[in-house]
């Protein structure tokens, strides 16, 4: 993992910052970016303790935890920005498969939008949403 700062767009959502999802398709310039992404803990992150999912933690203000042991920490906070503390050896590209996916969805909630994962159906000049897990 570098650094250096890369840009890339992934189902329409622009990011910018050390790491992008698999997948990205590069694009210039990222002023604009939707989701900013950096190495490192935020100044103050959500605490690693108390009631609530041992994997998914989330403060009372919204910030979110995500912590998978000998992969690292995604802070995620306000929609638009996460903070990856990588652990020590991990693969980038499960960094940035998590980034893409369960990462991505704690950002659109803290938006306010609702991922689901599904595939939809013409049926008879309508159509069918059959939504679940993946798989």
């Amino acid at each position: 993992m570098t650094g250096a700062t890369v840009f890339g767009d992934v189902s329409g959502w622009r990011y910018r910052g050390a790491l992008v999802p698999p997948g990205a398709v590069a694009v210039d310039g990222a002023d604009d970016a939707d989701i900013t992404v950096t190495l490192g803990p935020p100044a103050a992150a959500p605490p690693e303790t108390g009631p609530g999912h041992p994997v998914w933690r989330r403060a009372e203000d919204g910030r979110t935890l995500l912590s998978l042991p000998g992969i690292g920490r995604f802070h995620i906070e306000g929609g638009d920005r996460v903070g990856i503390e990588a652990a020590e050896g991990a693969d980038p590209v499960t960094l940035g498969l998590l980034l893409g996916g369960p990462v991505l969805a704690a950002l659109l909630r803290q938006r306010g939008l609702l991922p689901l994962d599904g595939a939809a159906l013409g049926v008879e000049g309508g159509a069918l949403l059959i939504v679940g897990a993946s798989g």
